[in-house]
């Protein structure tokens, strides 16, 4: 059983001693602003409905008039509230327009010092797991739980790759003997942040539910994954048609001159680039797509469907949502793969391209050479001291040792000849010889 979110030891802001030696503070605090979202139950009306409040959380004093009001499990009121946290994504750009490395952006919160974010942290009973997982930076959807204390506590972390730019990390404490849920986000765009808040204005009382803000964050994902897949298999496809219109002419050309690159960005190094980030991409889309079939088999039974403002559309239960987002991913990436493997057939066209030509020059090489060899031969042959054209009387044109030059070139030819076949046959023995011992066990 963990009971490591007890221990008071630990913390997630480290000191400045700790960078001088070496190590990484985990968490950065940064001007900026962050978005507080309180969602309770109204007692007061015969039908259930919901309290929502948002507000923009920038000093100190912002935080702490919100923090007070935080609703916690020894709280006699506390029954049935979401407390929830956005912080948006930091600038691409830091201090001095020096660029903030995409693994540890998420690290850079909107806080206006560490004691505050302490504070944060304690008040909304989040996991120490969670400090691993956004050190480790890869994708992971990882739900555990405490039965130690009085309530039993429910964790949900999900943190996509940090391989990939623009990675989102989510942490959810749910308490469900009060129903009550504290949630923080990391990464958020502002176009995501208005995505999540209009999802908690559609959910009504499923905004208590832990899975309203899982889904929210699996929805942005997918949605934001999938355009960049769009955007590279659009880039990738233009490329490969001028590749391939490039290749095509320089090979029906007479002239059979190399293939041009009239410009930088049709260059096929820069395809092969583009490859490789439709290959890291679908990497990240195969790993969260197993990180959600693994989320499946744990909470498919753990949350009702839910309903939205309209009770007669109910939403998908967890199950079945998880299963048709593992089903789109998987066809995201059957996609991916077929793009690189027209990159692979454009990039076999070139060598085939370039194999004809070198073909033609070998001809044209062998063509010369049957021209002048016969020519050269005979040459070479009358210009040995074997033939006297001016013979004196009594003397032979021929030498008596004509037989000397076939005898020395035939045992040279026959030389390089036994060479040549005992070094193929060198070759090829260590596999004959694991065929014969296969036929033998046989």
């Amino acid at each position: 059983m963990d009971n490591s979110w007890k221990t008071p030891a630990w913390s997630w802001d480290r000191n400045a001693e700790d960078e001088k030696k070496g190590k990484i503070a985990l968490f950065r605090c940064r001007p900026g602003k962050a978005f507080a979202v309180q969602v309770s139950q109204d007692r007061g009306c015969l039908k259930p409905s919901f309290i929502k409040t948002t507000r923009v959380l920038e000093t100190q004093v912002d935080w702490e008039g919100w923090l007070k009001d935080v609703p916690q499990p020894d709280s006699i009121t506390a029954d049935g509230s979401l407390s929830f946290i956005v912080c948006p994504r930091a600038p691409d750009k830091g201090v001095g327009g020096k660029a903030l490395r995409n693994p540890l952006n998420l690290t850079h919160v909107p806080l206006p010092d560490a004691e505050t974010f302490t504070r944060l942290i304690e008040t909304f009973h989040v996991h120490q797991a969670t400090q691993t997982i956004m050190n480790r930076g890869w994708a992971i959807i990882l739900r555990s739980e405490d039965r130690s204390g009085t309530d039993r506590k429910i964790y949900y972390n999900l943190r996509t790759t940090n391989s990939l730019d623009h990675d989102t990390a989510l942490t959810i404490t749910h308490i469900p003997a009060k129903r009550l849920t504290y949630a923080i986000s990391l990464g958020y765009t502002d176009v995501q942040v208005n995505t999540v808040l209009g999802r908690l204005e559609f959910a009504e009382h499923a905004a208590l539910e832990p899975f309203t803000l899982i889904n929210a964050f699996i929805q942005i994902e997918k949605r934001y994954r999938f355009e960049q897949v769009e955007l590279h298999v659009d880039d990738i496809t233009r490329r490969i048609k001028n590749f391939s219109s490039e290749i095509a002419a320089a090979a029906s050309s007479k002239s059979k001159s190399k293939i041009s690159r009239p410009i930088l960005e049709d260059d096929p190094q820069n395809l092969v680039g583009k490859a490789g980030e439709m290959r890291l991409l679908t990497n990240g889309l195969v790993s969260w797509a197993r990180e959600m079939e693994r989320f499946k088999e744990k909470v498919a039974r753990e949350f009702p469907s839910c309903v939205g403002k309209d009770e007669k559309f109910p939403l998908l239960d967890a199950g079945e949502y998880l299963d048709r987002t593992v089903d789109e991913y998987g066809a995201m990436v059957r996609r991916c793969e077929g793009m690189l493997e027209q990159v692979s057939m454009t990039f076999q066209m070139e060598t085939s391209s370039i194999a004809r030509q070198e073909v033609n020059k070998m001809k044209a090489l062998a063509i010369l050479t049957m021209l002048f060899l016969p020519a050269t031969f005979v040459a070479t042959f009358m210009s040995m001291g074997l033939f006297e054209w001016h013979p004196k009387d009594g003397e032979r044109v021929l030498s008596n040792y004509w037989w000397i030059y076939f005898l020395v070139a035939g045992v040279l030819t026959l030389g390089v000849f036994l060479v040549y076949f005992w070094s193929r046959l060198r070759d090829a023995w260590p596999s004959f010889r694991g065929r014969k011992s296969e036929d033998h066990m046989v």
